[in-house]
């Protein structure tokens, strides 16, 4: 059981012993609080650690999205970006799911110029990837969506691997889209690489076939 008393306690005790200043016990307070969906508290304690690391930023971003807070959370992104804090990949693909909850396609380009920047073992990391193409197709923008799709996979020796994340997630964004002779042409392809679908994609596919009448 989530016990709200006892945090506050070792908040009080943290605060008495002078340690509220250190980033990483600040860190494990904010993580504390977003946990307790004490959203707030998290955000309050937040603002009071002099310096910030990654670890306190996702504790808090991670907060907003559990409790569902969705525009709070993207005012937060767009605060981490005026301050110019340091992301990791956790944090832009945080950032990525706050721009996708609310279709905000201008903040979503910003973000993905930052992973184009700050990532460069974008084509190892399929999560930060679907998570782009999950982003772009929210906002209406197939193309877009597809063109990521497209260039993911590629190693640095040549070889292509797109992982079962992947194909689902450009098959969700056709899905949606109403794009659903796509859908059924991407399973195919997705089958002719090997990929093994799983319960998601079946779904996705089978609504697409009911919509064709295939």
């Amino acid at each position: 059981m989530k016990d709200v008393k006892f945090g506050a306690q070792i908040h009080s005790l943290v605060e008495k012993s002078g340690w509220l200043s250190s980033v990483f016990v600040g860190s494990a307070l904010v993580d504390l609080y977003a946990k307790l969906s004490l959203i707030n508290d998290a955000a309050k304690m937040f603002d009071k650690i002099p310096v910030k690391n990654t670890v306190c930023e996702n504790a808090l971003l991670s907060g907003y999205g559990e409790a569902n807070r969705r525009v709070e959370g993207l005012e937060f992104v767009r605060k981490m970006r005026a301050l110019n804090l340091k992301c990791d990949h956790f944090t832009l693909s945080a950032m990525l799911r706050a721009c996708t909850s609310l279709s905000t396609i201008e903040l979503g380009r910003q973000v993905h110029g930052s992973v184009i920047r700050m990532v460069s073992d974008l084509e190892d990391d399929g999560f930060l990837q679907s998570s782009l193409i999950e982003m772009y197709g929210k906002c209406g923008l197939v193309g877009k969506a597809w063109q990521v799709f497209n260039l993911s996979g590629f190693g640095y020796n040549g070889e292509r691997k797109r992982d079962v994340v992947l194909w689902i997630s450009m098959l969700a964004v056709y899905g949606r889209n109403g794009d659903f002779e796509k859908v059924i042409e991407l399973f195919k392809e997705m089958l002719r690489e090997g990929i093994s679908p799983d319960g998601v994609a079946f779904v996705t596919v089978i609504s697409a076939c009911g919509h064709t009448g295939r």
